[in-house]
């Protein structure tokens, strides 16, 4: 684990100082009026090639979204000295080719800090290098300056123009795809996805708030050892807390001694002015039990709607995101499994749950004392018709299908009848009992230690990980907590469809005798 020493705010007060005389004296020296321009432009353009900090503190700029006055929002970027120690690190991590995850705190300047280092690769090394996000409009959307691409574009408009002499055609400027129009080498942008970056060579990979990658961040992961030698995972923990990869790269760095950045709130000097031993009254102390606080802690503390976000984004504490998760036992390590398939000697089940939005099926096949989680489909805006089709296509023996008969709210709107009706005229047996949302929950949490996952059911598991816990408005405690609606809802509806009426709750059936099971039209004959 890299550790960067922290120096006060005075000390860094001086060092900026003397950065904004350097730059001021430098544009100076190259500006066209002076009498030695050319030959004071290429020893500039020397210094900066061979020293990355120098190109930074000396040619780039940045945007602040936060300054009151619209037009000084584009700032000079003066590093400070912590961002100077990992950018060290960053910079040593590529040209020797290792990986190295970043943990950090909000607003430490990461993400430009990164981007800035970058454009000095591919513009003084010809570095081709890669850039990911969540999704691909979050790394380049054309007009907004949130995205890292905007950002790149910025930079790049700012630079002297003797530094970057030759502008950009509809050839070098694309969505997604930046090419140096003198020397040709590229930084592409991608979004999150099972081949992501599983094309050319790069010299680094830069994987923006990785925490936030679904579903496929473990393979893309895996699948850029063969692309390039340093993947830069850079994030800040969010909701998912421990359930999320970016969690098990950061531990295997420490369990292992790995290479492993850490850019913590109290590196910054301004945060961390007036940093001191926390009393008894401090909310950094009575909230989060912290032995130091700042000024600037205690107000975000104190601003915060809720104290989660503190806790993760600026603390980096994985585990606060942990509570009120309706699945709290499951575990990837032992019910994520990779030889799970579909057998057609056993019985089949499918949870199923119909919404307005969203519709999602799970396939189940119970083994042994097992229950097997083979399959899942998830679309939107389909008709019940759509799901029939694509699960006779799975060539699958039909099962018994479990789900609420008038979910979704209304009824099919061409057929005039109900789900479940169209199901049954398709030969599919169709059952539900009603109960509470409790219920539905407590049979899912009693079934939940017989379950095992095939590896490829990324958005079951993703559901298991994530889904949420949350008090009624109403503050009804009759019911109590209840599951959040959010993009984890309709596939954790159907597995608690198919856990209740399969069992109910705490009232799992188990034979005395050994079952043999034979193939039938709904797969469960004995």
């Amino acid at each position: 684990m890299i550790n960067i020493p922290r120096i006060s705010k005075e000390k860094q007060t001086k060092l900026l100082e003397k950065a904004l005389d350097d730059r001021t004296n430098f544009a100076v020296l190259t500006d066209l009026s002076h009498p030695d321009y050319i030959e004071n432009q290429a020893i500039f353009i020397d210094l900066c090639k061979n020293d990355w900090s120098f190109f930074v503190n000396n040619c780039c700029w940045i945007l602040d979204p936060e300054v009151k006055d619209s037009e000084t929002k584009e700032i000079p970027f003066l590093l400070w000295d912590y961002q100077i120690k990992a950018g060290n690190e960053i910079v040593k991590a590529i040209q020797e080719g290792y990986d190295l995850p970043v943990e950090k705190s909000r607003k430490v300047g990461a993400t430009w800090l990164v981007l800035a280092i970058f454009l000095w690769g591919w513009h003084f090394h010809k570095w081709e290098l890669l850039v990911g996000g969540r999704k691909l409009e979050d790394v380049d959307r054309r007009g907004d300056s949130g995205t890292i691409f905007e950002k790149l574009r910025f930079m790049i408009r700012r630079l002297p123009n003797f530094i970057f002499t030759k502008p950009f055609d509809n050839f070098s400027d694309k969505v997604g795809l930046l090419v140096h129009p003198e020397h040709g080498a590229s930084i592409s942008a991608e979004g999150n996805n099972d081949n992501f970056g599983r094309s050319d060579r790069r010299k680094a990979v830069f994987l923006d708030e990785f925490t936030s990658w679904l579903n496929t961040e473990r393979s893309a992961y895996q699948g850029l050892s063969a692309t390039t030698k340093c993947r830069l995972a850079i994030s800040t923990p969010n909701r998912r807390g421990t359930a999320c990869f970016f969690y098990e790269i950061v531990q295997d760095a420490k369990k292992n001694g790995k290479p492993l950045l850490i850019i913590d709130w109290k590196l910054h000097p301004i945060f961390a002015d007036g940093l001191r031993p926390t009393e008894d009254t401090d909310l950094a102390k009575t909230k989060f039990f912290l032995p130091e606080t700042s000024p600037w802690l205690e107000n975000e503390i104190r601003r915060a709607t809720d104290l989660t976000s503190v806790a993760q984004e600026i603390l980096i504490n994985y585990q606060a995101s942990m509570s009120n998760l309706v699945f709290p036992d499951f575990d990837r390590s032992t019910q994520v499994r990779d030889d799970i398939e579909y057998d057609s000697s056993l019985p089949l089940y499918v949870g199923m749950d119909i919404g307005l939005d969203q519709t999602a099926m799970i396939w189940f096949q119970p083994y042994k004392n097992l229950i097997r989680v083979i399959d899942e489909y998830v679309a939107s805006d389909e008709d019940i018709y759509h799901f029939i089709e694509i699960a006779e296509n799975k060539g699958y023996k039909a099962g018994i299908w479990y789900g609420d008969p008038w979910s979704g709210g209304s009824r099919n709107v061409t057929s005039k009848a109900s789900p479940a009706t169209i199901l049954r005229r398709h030969g599919i047996i169709f059952k539900f009992k009603r109960t509470n949302q409790s219920d539905f929950v407590q049979a899912g949490r009693t079934l939940l230690h017989r379950i095992v996952v095939s590896s490829r059911c990324a958005l079951f598991i993703d559901m298991m990980e994530n889904w949420k816990m949350k008090v009624p408005r109403t503050g009804n405690t009759k019911t109590g907590m209840v599951p959040e609606h959010s993009e984890y809802s309709h596939e954790g509806t159907a597995f608690y469809y198919f856990s209740y009426n399969y069992g109910g709750p705490g009232n799992i059936k188990k034979s005395s005798r050994r079952n043999i099971f034979t193939p039938s039209l709904s797969g469960v004959t004995l």
